[in-house]
């Protein structure tokens, strides 16, 4: 009997130890492995599109063959951020060189485009829906017809294929996505879910993306057959089959049925812009390369300009009152604007340089925010919506930050039932003339419509090199006006207080575009900061979603760690 006693108690001290044991051991395994590759990193907001980036440079594709496969990824399964029917930008360096360029592949106006043509509509995304939820006597003429405009010339990814990239990487593996399916991701499924009403009366989006009438849930497989039949045209013909070819005419059909003003001509004149010397500021050792207008590169680079040097002792409240006067590019950048070759480069460079800085620096109180007049809001612009963004860096060090997006969720809502495109709504990026917000405030003549004429956008995509010319950081976001305050708030976590990729990136965000003078910030922000924010008299509201979604590739001592917000759910890849 006694030794029975003394094996049970051996027994449950050994279950004991086991159960320390396994208490220590399975939250470590049970967490998300921190990504470091030793020779080159992909960053997207889809596993299945880092993986197939990840693939193409094991294969010896180059750094931007990698994006552009990523990018068509990308535009299957979170086709609601960004596709064919959209419009990029690119920020390249090149290690051999040592030297960075920007590919502006952003939308244009068409040559009928008006600066008046939407006077007539208040709500653009949801009248521009009226054709799908009213009949035709149910939606008042003068709000249908301009807002069908809508519209824009499409941009796709693919032109750059042309010069930049061989044919035969569309084979695999995005057009067997588009034709077999693929699950539901978490992006796709959130988007699904906030415009179900819209896409289940929409009849060409329920075809894809119902099931029985019912929007897709995650996990669920989608297919896109008709897609796929288009990226196998532009695989064996190029991007010459989309804007003077074989899938040109069907484009401008679809466009114009739909009400648009899109022509054969404006397909046929498009052409992607190779910037060669884009923006590029000092911070401390390093440097930071960005596209300049028609993106908020300018605005990135006058919010770091304000803040360097004085990272430390006062923390978000530099920042909150730092992006209060430059949120909002539009009140900076010229009424000519076209693209940035036609600007005004006085203005770009105030924007850029350290003394226009210093002089917003001396108007920040640490101690109090103040009324929106304070910052003198001459105009607004309209919010951007869905985006995505990749970071990738290859074997020899050099890097690609490429953003892109189609507008908002879904885009113009407009899906072709012959090519499978979804059409973005980048004119709603536009500002009109009659539109004055509801803070009174008028909107920027640097952004009415014109025709030829690109949008205002807060797309930043970044590339940061150390002083030997080698890659640093690799960083950019998606998330409308959100992007620039996400995207500065990565590179400082990073480069100025520390932190690993993975926690500069998941760190709880705030934001603020002063119209509506608003600080916004995520639940799981240190509750410190907001009574902080609170005592300084910051108007405070917590998002029920997320801020911004941000991808970013860091160079570490083991060699790449890559980070994709959760955020969308996204994960990186490498090897």
């Amino acid at each position: 009997m006694k030794n029975r006693f003394v094996v049970l108690g051996l027994v449950a001290v050994v279950l004991v130890f086991v159960i320390i044991a396994l208490c220590i051991w399975l939250p470590y395994t049970s967490r998300k492995p921190d990504h470091v590759y030793s020779r080159a990193a992909v960053a997207t907001d889809a596993k299945r599109c880092s993986e197939i980036g990840r693939d193409i440079l094991q294969e010896g594709g180059s750094v931007v063959d990698s994006a552009i496969a990523s990018l068509l990824c990308m535009g299957l399964i979170n086709a609601h951020s960004m596709g064919i029917g959209g419009g990029l930008f690119f920020t390249i360096y090149n290690s051999t060189t040592r030297k960075a360029e920007v590919i502006n592949a952003r939308e244009v106006a068409p040559r009928l485009a008006t600066t008046n043509m939407f006077n007539n509509s208040k709500d653009s995304e949801e009248a521009a829906l009226g054709p799908a939820l009213n009949g035709p006597g149910k939606v008042p003429g003068m709000l249908l017809v301009p807002v069908l405009l809508l519209l824009l010339v499409v941009v796709v990814v693919l032109l750059l294929l042309l010069v930049l990239v061989m044919p035969g990487l569309l084979r695999v593996p995005s057009i067997e996505l588009a034709r077999h399916g693929f699950p539901v991701g978490k992006g796709l499924g959130m988007a699904l879910t906030s415009k179900r009403e819209i896409i289940e009366k929409t009849p060409a989006l329920c075809e894809v993306f119902c099931r029985q009438g019912k929007v897709l849930r995650e996990g669920e497989i989608v297919k896109m057959p008709r897609l796929a039949d288009t990226l196998e045209i532009l695989a064996q013909e190029g991007a010459q089959a989309f804007y003077n070819g074989s899938l040109t005419a069907q484009i401008v059909k679809d466009i114009q049925e739909a009400g648009g003003i899109m022509t054969v001509e404006d397909l046929n004149n498009y052409r992607a812009e190779l910037i060669e010397n884009p923006i590029s500021i000092s911070l401390g050792n390093s440097t930071l390369y960005v596209p300049s207008a028609p993106l908020s590169g300018p605005v990135l680079v006058l919010i770091l300009n304000i803040l360097k040097g004085q990272i430390y002792g006062w923390g978000f409240w530099r920042l909150a009152g730092t992006v209060l006067f430059v949120c909002t590019p539009s009140t900076l950048l010229p009424p000519n604007l076209l693209r940035p070759a036609l600007g005004s480069r006085q203005v770009i460079r105030n924007m850029s340089s350290e003394f226009y800085a210093s002089q917003l620096r001396a108007r920040i109180s640490d101690g109090t925010t103040h009324p929106t007049e304070y910052y003198e809001p001459e105009f607004y612009i309209p919010d951007d919506g869905g985006t995505a963004h990749l970071s990738v860096v290859s074997e020899d060090g050099s890097a690609v930050s490429a953003t892109s997006t189609i507008n908002l969720y879904f885009g113009s809502k407009i899906l072709s039932r012959v090519s499978g495109i979804l059409f973005n709504d980048e004119m709603d990026d536009f500002s009109s003339p009659q539109f004055i917000n509801q803070f009174g405030v008028s909107p920027s003549p640097a952004n009415f419509i014109k025709p030829g004429k690109q949008p205002l956008s807060s797309m930043c995509p970044s590339i940061i090199v150390d002083k030997d010319g080698k890659v640093q950081m690799v960083v950019g976001a998606s998330g409308g006006t959100q992007i620039t305050t996400s995207t500065a708030l990565a590179i400082i976590n990073n480069l100025w207080f520390g932190y690993d990729v993975k926690r500069a990136v998941e760190e709880p965000r705030l934001h603020n575009q002063l119209l509506p003078n608003t600080t916004t910030t995520e639940k799981d922000i240190d509750q410190a900061v907001t009574e902080g924010l609170k005592t300084r008299n910051h108007y405070m509201e917590v998002t029920p979603t997320f801020i911004a979604v941000v991808q970013a590739v860091v160079r570490t001592a083991n060699g790449w760690a890559a980070a994709s917000d959760s955020r969308k759910g996204g994960e990186p890849a490498g090897y």
